[in-house]
């Protein structure tokens, strides 16, 4: 066998590892299609979510906020003494 031939054989190999390395099975690429767009629906039902009427009363702004810091503060500063 002379070099020439040799030379066109391991290239012939290398081609061909190269293409099965990159060739996906019908498993992985329905694993990948899967993970994809589920992940991809998730978020979108997320961002949904947001505007929806259960978000839009859990929202409350920090200065309207029933239990803040200031609340507790002003009632414990003004409050009148029960007898």
């Amino acid at each position: 066998m002379d070099t020439a031939s040799q030379f066109s054989i391991t290239e012939q190999k290398l081609v061909q590892a190269k293409q099965h390395a990159h060739s996906k099975t019908w498993i992985e690429a329905l694993g990948t299609n899967v993970s994809r767009y589920g992940l991809v629906l998730t978020l979108l039902l997320i961002g949904a979510l947001k505007f929806t009427a259960g978000e839009a009363q859990a929202f409350s702004p920090w200065w309207r906020t029933a239990h803040s810091c200031s609340d507790y503060i002003e009632s414990s500063a003004f409050r009148v003494p029960q007898i």
